[in-house]
């Protein structure tokens, strides 16, 4: 798909340009057309030099990508997100659409922050991937792996669509999903273990509970991994420094038939190199008060307390409005499809654009003026 991220008026839109002029009449566009439809974004059918595009409104909502790429995703968050799926198949299913047309890359599937409900992008007549192994692979990625039911139940969908292909979305998916809502917490699991196991095991004094709990997590453990889903452990901080920078040689001895002789081997020239200085950034408002320090990967601004990291309370600020993103030398603002803009010296930003920011750059998210130094 050719897409981007256009502001018209007073909505923000992601455009999807079409291959080829569509027939307006057939029965997919004229549905989404006329909207009303739960859990679609609400769709247009424009032409602009000749070029037919669909515009779909996405104001005030949040793309997964963005809205967990630095959080974990609880078994909370994939149940409801998995139920929003489930509403919308029955909710196509009323109106004869096939929920293989929706789109499931994790920057098509938004999120209302005020009401917490998803929208879907349908694209009509789709014959691409529609990115539903996408979605998998950023859940898997995402998920809270200190919750073992949660692991089970991701790896068992992803691994069912893999063997079933599209038609599990139809069929199966929904059966699996419920593990999220029967399951119990880990700290049950770990009561229910003794009932488990076989009666002569529970009569061995031998065997204590620390010891079954200990044998239980092992189980857990060992399920995580599976192949290129777990997580990279990044090599200790101590060793980054020492990699390629040190040549040592071995002490050569010679041996007499008295006293040894001494050997100490070679000096060798080490490379001194001064140490990497980081550049602090921070950002100051329009009256000089200090508002934070740029020191991490991304600094997220806005008015929702929990999501972001530098809290602006005002009334034309979003919920989840831009972000500073620090990318090696380079930092760029970014907007977040925010309602009322985003805007570096005076320039305002499309819905996810990124620009780079320079020291002394004067940055505005709706009503709320900041300097980067």
């Amino acid at each position: 798909m050719e897409l981007e991220y256009v502001r018209s008026l007073s909505c923000n839109y992601e455009r999807v340009k079409l291959k080829e002029k569509p027939q307006e009449k057939r029965y997919q566009y004229c549905m989404i057309s006329r909207g009303g439809i739960k859990g679609l974004l609400p769709c247009d059918l424009r032409y602009i030099n000749g070029e037919a595009f669909l515009y779909y409104d996405i104001t005030s909502k949040q793309d997964l990508w963005h809205l967990y790429e630095g959080k974990h995703i609880t078994r909370e968050i994939l149940r409801e997100c998995l139920w929003s799926i489930k509403k919308l198949r029955q909710e196509l299913e009323r109106f004869l659409l096939d929920v293989q047309n929706v789109m499931w890359y994790p920057n098509q599937i938004f999120q209302d922050l005020e009401t917490g409900v998803y929208h879907f992008l349908f694209l009509p007549y789709c014959e691409e991937s529609t990115g539903w192994k996408e979605f998998m692979d950023f859940v898997v990625e995402k998920i809270d792996y200190d919750d073992p039911v949660l692991v089970d139940t991701t790896y068992k969908i992803y691994e069912q669509y893999e063997s079933i292909g599209p038609e599990y979305l139809v069929k199966k998916l929904f059966e699996d999903m419920e593990a999220l809502d029967v399951a119990p917490v880990a700290s049950e699991l770990e009561e229910s273990v003794e009932q488990e196991l076989p009666e002569d095991l529970l009569q061995d004094e031998s065997v204590e509970d620390e010891e079954i709990r200990k044998s239980l997590l092992s189980i857990f453990d060992a399920k995580r991994p599976r192949g290129k889903k777990q997580r990279q452990e990044p090599s200790p901080p101590c060793l980054d420094g020492l990699v390629g920078r040190m040549v040592a040689e071995e002490a050569i001895y010679e041996a007499v038939t008295q006293e040894p002789a001494e050997g100490y081997g070679a000096t060798v020239y080490m490379e001194t190199k001064p140490p990497e200085i980081k550049s602090i950034h921070r950002l100051y408002s329009s009256d000089g008060t200090f508002l934070a320090v740029v020191e991490n990967k991304t600094l997220t601004i806005g008015k929702a307390k929990q999501e972001v990291d530098l809290v602006l309370e005002d009334v034309s600020v979003s919920r989840m409005h831009a972000r500073i993103v620090v990318e090696g030398i380079n930092i760029f603002l970014e907007d977040l499809n925010s309602t009322n803009g985003t805007y570096k010296n005076g320039l305002r930003l499309n819905p996810y654009e990124r620009r780079r920011l320079d020291e002394g750059d004067e940055i505005k998210c709706g009503r709320c003026s900041m300097v980067f130094k």
